[in-house]
C-alpha cells in the first residue's frame, strides 16, 4: 500500500472460530484501493482490486440511505461468542457483538464480499434489542476517569505509557458518547427541551452548576438534560470542552451509572 494512501472506509464482521473478514478502501492520488482478507491467513477469496469511482458513489449512497451517521457506535447482545462487527466511515467507528442496526446487511453487496454476510441477513437474526436510553446508559462501563489515571501514576500504580493509552482511551469514549447522545435526541426530541427540563428542577443554564448538582433520584429526562445543555456550551462560548471533561472525570459516569441500573 502506498504510503500516501488513507484508510477511508472499512467493514469487518466475523467471530473467534470461522476468523474475521475485512473489506478496507484506501484513498490516494491514483484512485481507490480495497483490500480484502481474513485474519486467519491463506483464504482463497483474500484478494485487492480496484474500486471504481462510480462504486464509491454508490456507497456513499448506501451509507446515507441506510441513516449510518444515525446508528450508535456500541450495538451489544448478551449471546456469548457469535459474530462480532465494525464499520468505519464518515469520520465514525461503529460496532457489536450478535446486534446488528438497520441497514447493516447491505453494506458489502456491492463488492462481492459473500463471506461478510450471513444467511438470511444479520439483522434479522440478531436485531438490536437495546434501546435508545440503553446505548447512552452503557457508558457507564465504557467512559475511563482520566483523574484517577493520573492519581495511579503519582501512586507508582501505573506507567507513563499506560496512561497516555487511557487519555487516548478516555477521548475515543468522550467523542461515541457525544455522537450517541444526539443520536438519541433525534429519536426522542423531547431531550431537545434541556432547558426547560432544567428550569423545572431549578437548575441554572450554568455548566458549573449542572455538573455539581446531587444527581441522587435524578429521572433520565434530567440526566440526559443536563449532558445536552453541558454539550451545548461548548457551542455557545467557542471551545472549552466542558463535555469532555465531565466525561473523563468521572461526572457522567457518576450520572450514567444511575440509568445504567435500570437495563
Amino acid at each position: 500500500m502506498a504510503d500516501h494512501a488513507e484508510s477511508i472506509f472499512k467493514f469487518v464482521c466475523g467471530g473467534f472460530f470461522g476468523g474475521y473478514w475485512e473489506l478496507e478502501i484506501f484513498k490516494s492520488r491514483d484512485g481507490y484501493l480495497a483490500t480484502y482478507a481474513n485474519s486467519i491467513p491463506s483464504k482463497s477469496a483474500e484478494r485487492d482490486f480496484d474500486v471504481t469511482a462510480a462504486q464509491m458513489e454508490k456507497l456513499e449512497r448506501q451509507l446515507d440511505s441506510f441513516g449510518v451517521e444515525d446508528w450508535y457506535c456500541n450495538y451489544f447482545s448478551p449471546i456469548l461468542d457469535g459474530t462480532q462487527w465494525e464499520v468505519c466511515a464518515l469520520g465514525e467507528s461503529y460496532g457489536g457483538s450478535n446486534a446488528f442496526p438497520k441497514g447493516f446487511d447491505a453494506l458489502a453487496e456491492e463488492f462481492g464480499c459473500k463471506e461478510l454476510m450471513a444467511e438470511g441477513g444479520y439483522e434479522s437474526s440478531f436485531f438490536d434489542e437495546m434501546d435508545g436510553i440503553d446505548h447512552v446508559a452503557a457508558y457507564a462501563d465504557m467512559l475511563v476517569n482520566v483523574d484517577e489515571l493520573r492519581e495511579k501514576h503519582r501512586l507508582d500504580l501505573l506507567e507513563e505509557d499506560e496512561v497516555e493509552e487511557g487519555e487516548t482511551e478516555a477521548d475515543a469514549a468522550a467523542r461515541a458518547l457525544l455522537h450517541d447522545l444526539y443520536v438519541l435526541v433525534e429519536e426522542k426530541p423531547g431531550y431537545k427541551e434541556y432547558g426547560s427540563i432544567l428550569e423545572s428542577h431549578g437548575i441554572p443554564l450554568d455548566v458549573r452548576r449542572i455538573a455539581e448538582q446531587n444527581m441522587d433520584g435524578a429521572d433520565d429526562r434530567l440526566i440526559i438534560a443536563s449532558m445536552i445543555a453541558i454539550s451545548r456550551s461548548d457551542r455557545f462560548c467557542g471551545y472549552s470542552d466542558d463535555f469532555g471533561k465531565c466525561a473523563k472525570n468521572g461526572t457522567f459516569e457518576r450520572w450514567l451509572s444511575r440509568l445504567h441500573t435500570k437495563l
